[in-house]
């Protein structure tokens, strides 16, 4: 009996060692977040490289939990490189490094959409830092209040731009991805317990508003503005 209460006190106490390859164009800077970082118990730095051809290879490689990630937003193909290393590494949580400033909502929008699960600025201190590896690792999605702030803002501006071109409700987009799924009016009325009498006007307004000659046309018009998403269908 105390040998198994030994064991499971034991097993409490250890912790899981976060592995972590850091991608950074400056050589000093990276020398340094490899010296800090190696230092710190429960972190354990696998490689580091400045971005670039081979990058990918090196990350694989080195099978780190977290990737902490420099990328230049002028450099459009960075971003790409980002979205393939997310992809292949679906395991590994990355976080974006970045000197970005407020003129770069939409790289950090893309940036998000690519698979990054955090974005810091290089101005936070080191703890901040820190704190933002270790939430990143426990699965929470981790933003400088700042980037949180212009994301927010890139958002409304995305919703106001589409409410703006096609004025759909909610209701009207829902009724549109039935429609795509290949419901009639009678099968939508009954999944959203309406009459088909509602969900007939509400057609009738999906149709002027999107200019949709057809049922076809309104589902073609709105992946096209992205008001659905081909996934949901």
């Amino acid at each position: 009996m105390y040998w198994k209460i030994c064991v499971k006190e034991r097993s409490i106490s250890i912790q899981a060692t976060i592995h972590i390859y850091i991608v950074e164009r400056n050589e000093i800077l990276r020398k340094g977040l490899v010296a800090l970082l190696s230092a710190e118990k429960g972190i354990a730095v696998v490689g580091d490289s400045p971005p670039g051809s081979g990058v990918q290879e090196r990350i694989k490689k080195g099978k780190p939990d977290i990737l902490l990630y420099d990328l230049n937003p002028k450099e459009e193909k960075e971003l790409h490189t980002l979205h393939d290393v997310c992809e292949i590494n679906p395991d590994v949580k990355c976080i974006i490094f970045t000197d970005w400033d407020e003129y770069h909502q939409n790289s950090m929008f893309e940036a998000i959409k690519a698979g990054a699960h955090g974005l810091l600025l290089k101005t936070i201190s080191y703890e901040h830092l820190l704190n933002g590896i270790k939430a990143t690792y426990h699965d929470s999605t981790y933003l400088s209040p700042k980037v949180t702030g212009k994301l927010m803002e890139k958002i409304r501006d995305l919703n106001r731009n589409h409410h703006d071109e096609t004025g759909l409700t909610f209701r009207e987009k829902e009724i549109v991805l039935l429609i795509a799924r290949g419901l009639s009016n009678k099968q939508i009325a009954y999944d959203l317990n309406l009459s088909i009498k509602t969900v007939k006007t509400h057609v009738t307004h999906v149709m002027e508003k999107l200019h949709a000659g057809n049922r076809t046309d309104a589902v073609i018009i709105s992946l096209k503005k992205g008001l659905i998403d081909v996934i949901e269908i």
